[in-house]
Formats: structure tokens, sequence, C-alpha cells
């Protein structure tokens, strides 16, 4: 990256899970996009020897002497190729750190993955740069939005950026760009370094979270492998957090649990989850190609494919009776919901037709905030992660705290 750079600014999407969670676990297809809600982290330069982060959403603030960080086993290794985790590496880490090694602070976690893509990610010449990190986002922790892998996204890209390993998006088109995004190659390698940090934080998972922040748009993912969906129409939700915490690694086990001991029942029903992913990806198909009237026509169709799937998840037993509420409630206004993820807590989806009234929307906002739940207007689909060259007045305004010169 030019040398004279004073400032970037980059940003990556959280996800949500459309259709076909815990099938997913058997082998099934699931669909997972990218949600608008996105975490914007701002790296800037320093003019000491110090490191600092600023995360205030898992309330870390913390800095560091480049000497000292010198000191992590981890150094000069190729940036293209990092040192995959390792107990020894992890170690290192901790005993820098002076951290337990059974953590599951969310503000610990994020400051081993920080400083393995800070160590990891740096010039051929092994150099550390005095760089202050600031990250604001809009996806809650620990809602099973993806949160840990956007932040990770931000950091791979920023850092590869920052010591020239990928170079920066050119910006070419005047004002009608707004923000950049890298080549499929960069891409790729922002992917890899992201799901190395997701590890230090989740132990091992399937590198869903970081490859939608990472390419955006959707991804149909089944045994370990992961497929971009060429064609998603933009999709508008309400998304509401129930703010009911949840053990993706309790549900899984207790679904489990059910299914070893009721095959001939358990069986078809993820066979049922697999129908239900399978119908979606084809209407999606058809509504990105087909006209408007169609496409309107279209979302009855999405909208049977969301109650379907909420009542299988129900028959499995991950409602709940919060989720539960949440379903009634917008159905009172004709609308159709499905919890997102592990499930009995965390966050449901509610689909938008195009034509939905925005005051019927609004109503119910209201209500739901009325029931003690955060609840968003948002799209899933958009871009992954993105650098930005000019802010919208709505960015400049989420970000007035974040930036000290806009």
């Amino acid at each position: 990256m030019d040398s004279n750079w004073k400032r970037i600014i980059i940003s990556a999407p959280g996800k949500v899970i459309l259709h076909g969670e815990h099938a997913v676990v058997y082998k099934e297809p699931a669909i997972a996009a990218s949600l608008d809600l996105r975490s914007y982290l701002c790296v800037e330069k320093r003019n000491d020897d110090k490191v600092s982060v600023q995360f205030p959403d898992v309330k870390l603030a913390a800095s560091w002497n480049i000497q000292d960080l010198k000191k992590l086993s981890i150094l000069k290794c190729d940036p293209l190729e990092p040192q995959p985790l390792s107990e020894e590496l992890l170690s290192s880490l901790r005993e820098f750190t002076q951290q337990k090694k059974d953590t599951t602070d969310p503000k610990d976690l994020a400051i081993l993955a920080f400083l393995y893509l800070y160590t990891a990610i740096q010039s051929k010449e092994g150099e550390l740069s005095p760089l202050d990190f600031k990250l604001m986002s809009q996806l809650p922790v620990g809602a099973g939005l993806g949160s840990s892998a956007s932040l990770s996204v931000c950091l791979s890209a920023a850092l590869l950026t920052v010591h020239s390993v990928i170079e920066q998006p050119c910006y070419t088109d005047g004002d009608k760009v707004i923000f950049g995004q890298w080549s499929a190659l960069h891409l790729e390698t922002i992917n890899k370094l992201a799901h190395q940090a997701e590890k230090i934080m989740h132990g091992n998972p399937s590198g869903i979270d970081n490859s939608v922040a990472t390419y955006g748009g959707a991804i149909r993912f089944q045994g370990g492998n992961i497929q971009k969906i060429d064609r998603i129409p933009e999709l508008r939700i309400l998304l509401t957090n129930t703010k009911v915490p949840r053990s993706t690694k309790a549900l899984v086990a207790d679904v489990r649990k059910k299914y070893d001991k009721y095959p001939e029942i358990f069986r078809p029903v993820m066979e049922s989850f697999r129908a239900v992913t399978e119908k979606a990806l084809e209407t999606y198909r058809m509504m990105s190609r087909d006209s408007i009237n169609v496409t309107t026509d279209l979302y009855s169709v999405l909208e049977d494919l969301v109650d379907i799937n909420q009542n299988l998840l129900k028959l499995i037993g991950v409602s709940n009776s919060t989720l539960e509420q949440i379903c009634q409630l917008t159905s009172d206004y004709g609308l159709h919901t499905k919890l997102t993820g592990a499930g009995r807590g965390g966050c449901a989806i509610t689909l938008l037709r195009p034509d939905t009234d925005p005051v019927r929307v609004e109503e119910v906002q209201d209500k739901l905030r009325s029931c003690g739940f955060d609840c968003w207007k948002t799209g899933v689909g958009g871009p992954g992660v993105v650098t930005h060259f000019i802010l919208t007045q709505n960015e400049q305004a989420l970000l007035k705290d974040l930036i000290t010169v806009l």
C-alpha cells in the first residue's frame, strides 16, 4: 500500500441462515446470506511505537509496545501461508496476554485473534507498524449473526492491505463509486486468514461465517463444501434479537440425541429440511430472472417455505416460547417468521414483500420492541468485505465516534 496513506476504513457484513440450520449437521444443504448490518474498522497510523485496539462492543481497549510484540513466536512467517493454529501457538498468545487456557470471554478471544492476525500478517521484512484499530459493529455479539467473523475479515483485509500483501482496490469511477472490492484471488487470501482467526474464537468453525463476510451474497453449504450462489434476489427482512442466550453446542447435541433415539422419525425430517432448502434455491433463481409481477407471486412460495422451515425447527425441539411469541406477533400482521441459527433464543427473521406497507412494518417493530426485543429492518445478499473511499451521510453519522476527521 502507498506509504503516504493515513487512514483506511473497511467493513464486512454479518450473516443469517435462511434455510437448513441443524439439518446441515446431518450433511443436508443449508443457505446462509450476508446481512446489511456490518462491522466497520478504521485503521490509522500512529506517531509512536505502539499498537492500540478499541473494540467497544466487547469492551476491549488495549495497547502494546511494538518491541514487546516482536517477542511473539509467530513473527517472520509468510503472510500468504501463516502458521496453522496449534496448541503451541495458542499457548504463546495466551502467555503473552496472561490469559487462562479455558477462557470464553469474547474480549479475551478477540485479543488473541487480533494478535495472531497482526503478527502473522506483516511486510516481508518482518517489520511491525504502529497502528490504531477502532471497530464499530451494528451486529449484536453472541446472537449467531457472525459478529466475530465480520471482525476477523475486517482485520485480515486491513492488515493485508496495510502491509502491501494485497493491493488496495482501485478507485476509478469518480463519485459513482463509494467503496472498492478486492479481486477473487485477494478475497481468497482474506478469507483463509480470517478462518484461522475464527478458529481461535470458536475452536473448529465451519468457515461459513467468514466466507459470507468475505464474499457477501449467499452461499449453499453441505458436508463441508461451500458454494457461492450466483443469483439471489434482494430480500428485505425484519431481524429480531430475542436477547435470550443459548449454547449452539448444547442444542446440536440435544438434537443428535433425539435423532439417534428416533432415527425412523428424524431422518425424514432432515430430508424435509433439504427439500425446503432446494425449493428456496429454485425460487431464488426464478425471482432473479423473471418479471416483477412473477417475482411478486413467488413471494408466496418463500412465505410458505419460511413457515414450513419454522415448523420443522419446532418439531425437532429448537424453538421456544420466546421465538413462538415473535412468530405469532408477526403473523397477526400477515408476516412470516422463522428462527435463524441454533434456536431457543438468538434471532428470528421475518420476510418482507417489496410492497409491504411501511406503516405496518413500523407497527410490528414497535410491538416487538415493546416486548423487550431488539429489531432492525434490513436486507440480505449485499456485498462482502469492502474498503470505503467515500462515506455516505448515514455512514458518517454512524462512524462519527470511530474516526477523528470525516
